[in-house]
C-alpha cells in the first residue's frame, strides 16, 4: 500500500498556492457579478423562485462554470502581460482549473463516480486543491445543506475521499445580505456543529479565514491508498445577484422586520 505523496509538502507551498487561488477566485467572482458577463447567458437564472416573492437565482454549477471561465480568461491575459509586481491579482499562469472533476481516489467509475465541483491545481507542484459549492438562500440553508452530508460532510467520507489533499475548500454562493453578514453566519453554524478541536483560522491575504479540520482513516483497495489523512478544509463567501436583486429586498425586509418589532415592544 502507498501513501498520497502530498503529505510531505511543505505548509508554505501550500499556503502560497492557495492565496494564490484565492486572490483569483475573488478576482473572477468580481468580473462574473458584472451584469453584462453572465445575466444574459442561457442558464445563468433558473426558474422564479416563490418562495422568494418571484426573484429568480443563479444555477449553482453556471457560477462555478463561469468562475473558471473567468479564471481561465485572466491567465490567458497574463500570458500576453504579466502581473505587474504589487498587483492585487496573482499570477495565474501556472495553474489549471476545472469544473465537476472525477474525486482522485473513487473506488467507483463511470456513472456511479463522484466528481468534485471544482478543481484549482498546480500540477508540477503537486498541488491539487478541490472545492465543494454550495448555493445559500436562507441562514438555515447552513445547517440543511452547506454543512450537511453532501456539503461539508463530503471531506469526512473515507469510502470515496473528496480530497486527500492538505487542503480543500468550501465557497458559499450567497444570492442575499452581503458576504461579511453571510461568512459571520456560517462561522457560527460551524462552531454550533463541530469540537472546538476541529475548527481553527487560517491566516491567508492578511485575513484569519475559518478553517475545519478534518481525519479520516482510509483503505481503498482498488487504488492501493491506505492510512491516516488529514485535510484543512477553509471556507469562503462570495456574492452573486438574483433577479431583481434579492440582496437589496432582503435588507429591506430586515428593516421592515425589525420596525415591526419594535412596534410590539412599543405597544
Amino acid at each position: 500500500m502507498r501513501r498520497w505523496p502530498a503529505d510531505d509538502l511543505a505548509d508554505d507551498a501550500w499556503h502560497r498556492f492557495l492565496g494564490e487561488a484565492i486572490g483569483g477566485l475573488r478576482e473572477a467572482a468580481r468580473r462574473v457579478r458584472e451584469p453584462a458577463s453572465t445575466e444574459r447567458r442561457p442558464g445563468w437564472f433558473g426558474k422564479s423562485n416563490k418562495a422568494l416573492k418571484g426573484a429568480k437565482l443563479p444555477d449553482e454549477t453556471s457560477i462555478s462554470q463561469a468562475l473558471i471561465e473567468a479564471m481561465e480568461e485572466i491567465r490567458d491575459e497574463q500570458f500576453i502581460v504579466a502581473p505587474s509586481p504589487g498587483s492585487s491579482i496573482p499570477s495565474l499562469t501556472g495553474m489549471d482549473f476545472h469544473v465537476e472533476v472525477a474525486r482522485r481516489y473513487d473506488p467507483a467509475i463511470g456513472p456511479r463516480a463522484q466528481p468534485t465541483d471544482i478543481q484549482l491545481a498546480i500540477h508540477r507542484d503537486r498541488l491539487d486543491l478541490r472545492l465543494e459549492a454550495k448555493k445559500l438562500t436562507r441562514p438555515g440553508d447552513i445547517a440543511a445543506d452547506y454543512l450537511g452530508a453532501d456539503g461539508l460532510g463530503r471531506f469526512d467520507d473515507a469510502s470515496a475521499p473528496y480530497t486527500l489533499e492538505r487542503f480543500g475548500g468550501m465557497l458559499a454562493y450567497v444570492t442575499d445580505r452581503d458576504a461579511a453578514e453571510w461568512t459571520l453566519l456560517i462561522s457560527e453554524g460551524i462552531r454550533a456543529a463541530l469540537p472546538s478541536d476541529r475548527v481553527k483560522t487560517t491566516l491567508l491575504l492578511g485575513e484569519e479565514i475559518i478553517t475545519t479540520k478534518h481525519l479520516r482513516d482510509v483503505d481503498i483497495v482498488v487504488h492501493g491508498i491506505q492510512g491516516r489523512f488529514s485535510t484543512d478544509v477553509v471556507h469562503l463567501v462570495f456574492e452573486f445577484d438574483t433577479y431583481p436583486n434579492r440582496r437589496i429586498a432582503s435588507s429591506h425586509d430586515r428593516i421592515d422586520d425589525r420596525r415591526a418589532k419594535e412596534a410590539q415592544q412599543e405597544g
